[in-house]
């Protein structure tokens, strides 16, 4: 072991420190360390206390297990296996740039200030480690960066309720545990999959690589901000309300290009506003209160519990109820088409809510046994429609010249206005 304690500044310079595979322990009671040499434990462990200042300089540290302590900005070049540290002042911050892969260490890197920052930059290999990393007073940051590999953590990431936490990998990002990522807002940005629990409030994700997926498990409810969630046509499966109330806003694309998009929010609502249009080829919805999006997907199955909560459903162009069909308790359904048809196979069921179907520059065909079921049923379309209903009364709108409306409904019906261009109607009631 080689023990070094100092009285106020040090600089490492020239040839640097080196020993045998053994520890070296500095310690500076005042004052600041520069690293302009090397410091090479070879396998051995590296422990820098700085506790009254901070450590500068551009001179490779290698060793087995690296411990820092300093109170002010420090920013150190590592080739260690693992890293454990803590940064005391406000406003501060501390850096590592590792050459290989790097763990976090069991007692954690944490930057206890307010407003304190963590950045680690891994150039080769994975950031792992069952360690966490912490800067989690005040607007606090942690920025992790892989340049050629992943971060796939154990250790939760806490930049606190107020701060930031950026994660980009140019592999996988993998934090799965249940809020195993606090922070305010959080930016990822991975080739690979990202997967990732959380406890944040705002959600900013794009995934590169084609076919990866974007996985989110979050505690309650968050807001995908504007500048998106998106894959290189990769899944998509966004869940609030894991374990608390909250609701689910899209305010920024969410985009899984040819693939599928899921939302679910167990303990709340999902809404949509701004620009926060959903894409994918299916859609598939489940929650607890009302929904409310605005979309380009191919397929819709969708699910709300909640009861007397409605589903609203802005669709740019043909949709295809899917064989998991859309249902609520009691709630209206509305679901309507700016281009395109609405056809499909499965059924639409509001309970004792009311049903709109609306296909403006297209048609509306439902055409199988009780395949919308509700109190009143609105439909308006400009082409020919079709559909087969469990419901108690019926209006409708056709626009375009020449376009009918046929209605089947297994009991009574009452017809409460239809309106068409020329066109013919149709009622049926099988009772």
């Amino acid at each position: 072991t080689l023990t070094v304690r100092e009285q106020a500044d040090l600089g490492i310079v020239g040839l640097g420190v080196r020993t045998n595979n053994a520890l070296f322990d500095l310690r500076l009671l005042d004052g600041s360390l520069n690293i302009s040499g090397p410091i090479n434990a070879i396998g051995g462990d590296v422990t820098l206390n700085v506790s009254q200042g901070g450590i500068s300089g551009s001179g490779l540290v290698t060793g087995n297990a690296l411990s820092v302590r300093a109170s002010r900005t420090s920013s150190l070049t590592t080739s260690v296996n693992s890293v454990t540290g803590t940064l005391t002042g406000a406003s501060q911050t501390l850096s590592i740039s590792e050459a290989n892969g790097l763990a976090v260490g069991a007692a954690n890197l944490v930057a206890s200030g307010s407003a304190a920052q963590i950045v680690v930059n891994v150039a080769a290999g994975n950031l792992t480690g069952a360690g966490s990393i912490q800067a989690n007073s005040g607007a606090s940051g942690i920025t992790l960066t892989t340049s050629n590999g992943s971060i796939n953590m154990t250790g939760a990431v806490n930049a606190g309720t107020a701060g930031t936490a950026s994660l980009t990998a140019s592999g996988i990002i993998n934090l799965p545990a249940a809020e195993q990522i606090t922070a305010k807002t959080l930016r990822s940005n991975s080739v690979g999959s990202t997967t990732v629990g959380t406890n944040i409030a705002e959600l900013s994700a794009v995934v590169t690589g084609a076919g990866s997926t974007l996985t989110v498990v979050e505690r309650d409810g968050f807001t995908v901000l504007s500048n998106t969630a998106i894959t290189n046509n990769g899944d998509i499966s966004l869940t609030a309300g894991n374990t608390a109330g909250g609701d689910l806003v899209i305010n920024g694309p969410v985009s899984a290009g040819n693939r599928n998009v899921t939302l679910t929010n167990n303990n709340g609502g999902i809404r949509f506003n701004g620009n926060g249009l959903v894409s994918g080829a299916n859609l598939s919805v489940t929650s607890l209160n009302a929904v409310n999006l605005a979309t380009n997907v191919a397929t819709l199955t969708a699910n709300v519990t909640g009861s007397g909560q409605t589903l609203r459903i802005r669709e740019t162009n043909d949709l295809s109820i899917a064989t998991g069909n859309v249902v609520t308790n009691g709630g209206a359904i509305n679901v309507t088409l700016t281009t395109g048809n609405l056809t499909g196979v499965g059924t639409v069921n509001a309970g004792g809510g009311n049903v709109t179907l609306g296909a403006i520059a297209g048609n509306v065909t439902l055409s199988a046994v009780n395949q919308v079921t509700g109190d009143v049923l609105n439909v308006a379309a400009r082409d020919s429609s079709l559909l087969r209903t469990n419901v108690n009364g019926v209006t409708g709108v056709m626009s375009g010249s020449g376009a009918s409306l046929t209605v089947t409904d297994v009991s009574d019906l009452r017809v409460d206005g239809i309106t068409t261009t020329n066109g013919a109607v149709s009622l049926t009631t099988l009772a």
